[in-house]
């Protein structure tokens, strides 16, 4: 399954998180079904010059970039990549964290990700089977 939102970042987020407004970080939640993801897309329309930045967090802990600290930013770009992550317990949502070092304009992004749904467990059982374990006939003449 295929889910994917544009994130509107405002301009000046730093600087308000700085002023002890903390909150002032956007944060948008996606909402997905249980599995595995497939494909991830993390788009930056022209624009931003690299002063939006990007992490993509679950049970607030950074998934992408991997690596602590770092973020993705960049301008007239869309950042594509497989990194198979299994969503197995809810929230299953990922969290989009963004921010901009832009002083005067707000920007968008664009946060896609497919989703490979958990097969489901399939139980084929016949109502004769759910009968006779009841001990239950459906003969004539019982």
């Amino acid at each position: 399954m295929f889910y994917g939102q544009t994130i509107h970042v405002p301009a000046n987020t730093l600087a308000r998180a700085a002023i002890g407004r903390p909150s002032s970080i956007n944060v948008e939640r996606i909402r997905v079904c249980p599995g595995t993801t497939r494909q991830t897309w993390i788009g930056f329309p022209p624009g931003p010059k690299g002063l939006v930045h990007v992490v993509v967090c679950h049970w607030n802990v950074q998934i992408w970039p991997a690596e602590p600290g770092y973020s993705f930013n960049w301008d007239n770009y869309t950042y594509t990549f497989e990194d198979p992550f299994k969503l197995t317990t809810e929230p299953y949502e990922f969290t989009v964290k963004t921010w901009s070092y832009d002083d005067f304009y707000p920007h968008r992004i664009f946060f896609g990700v497919i989703v490979e749904p958990e097969p489901m467990i399939e139980v084929a059982v016949s109502m004769e089977q759910v009968l006779e374990e009841l001990g239950i006939s459906l003969e004539a003449g019982d």
